[in-house]
């Protein structure tokens, strides 16, 4: 953590500052912030990538982190070495992977990059379920499915994280990004704290066989969520015209002034 106060202190002090909020037509102070998280909410796109955001959470992270760790020790019966490869594995491949999808999502409907997303955590996590049915009679079948399941879980976040936050700020307006992006986050820290405990319920209970399916079901309400919600963006909130990484900052420049000028116009 040092590291990075020293970058804020030292070369990136000069950076940032007070968020330009624009000015109405003939007036010289700035458009007045009101409505805060309402009008957040009161955007139905928004309110439907909020809810996508805490089932990817629910599913994604939240079960990776904790419930892919107990279902492989309890269930798939493999050793702690064997899960600290699958971690190894998992991060490998998002090393990798995230070169190539960048280019591959670049231009395309981001929606249809968590389609694919949707599509490989559903793999995941029915790899895993299959290692659990392995369990102690194949110790060497269950290890090696248990880092596939991981390897697979790696290539879908590759799909996550350059499309739904770059959703998110896309749709905001100016002045209220920094509330967008707080409920979009928000969403995924809650689905953090109750995704746990039900990956604990259900194998606690000796219901692992039920938990890999929910997952896989979570998977395809994801898909589904994800098709309604493109039906409520624009093309250029959903990526189609971003043709290379290093044409998105000339874009995201337009784009204010863009904004600014509809603001000045009303």
């Amino acid at each position: 953590f040092l590291i990075p106060l020293m970058l804020y202190l030292g070369p990136l002090r000069r950076y940032g500052g007070p968020v330009a909020h624009g000015a109405s037509s003939g007036d010289d102070g700035a458009m007045p912030v009101s409505g805060g998280y309402r009008l957040v909410l009161r955007d139905p796109a928004m309110r439907l990538l909020v809810v996508l955001g805490f089932v990817t959470a629910f599913i994604g992270y939240a079960q990776f982190g904790v419930g892919f760790q107990a279902f492989s020790r309890t269930v798939a019966h493999i050793s702690t070495q064997v899960l600290g490869w699958a971690y190894a594995a998992n991060t490998a491949v998002i090393v990798v992977a995230q070169l190539f999808v960048l280019k591959f999502v670049a231009g395309r409907r981001r929606t249809r990059a968590l389609l694919v997303m949707c599509v490989l955590w559903a793999i995941s996590w029915s790899v895993l379920g299959v290692a659990g049915l392995a369990g102690e009679s194949n110790v060497v079948l269950a290890s090696v499915l248990v880092c596939a399941s991981a390897a697979i879980f790696g290539v879908g976040e590759t799909f996550l994280q350059p499309t739904l936050p770059a959703m998110v700020n896309d749709l905001a307006p100016d002045h209220l990004r920094g509330r967008y992006n707080s409920a979009s986050a928000g969403a995924f820290h809650i689905a953090e704290i109750v995704g746990p405990p039900f990956a604990g319920l259900l194998i606690g209970h000796a219901l692992a066989g039920w938990y890999a399916v929910a997952l896989v079901a979570g998977c395809a309400v994801a898909a589904l969520v994800t098709i309604v919600v493109e039906r409520q963006l624009s093309p250029k909130v959903n990526g189609v015209g971003v043709s290379a990484p290093e044409e998105i900052d000339v874009e995201g420049e337009m784009g204010l002034e863009v904004q600014r000028a509809k603001l000045s116009t009303e």
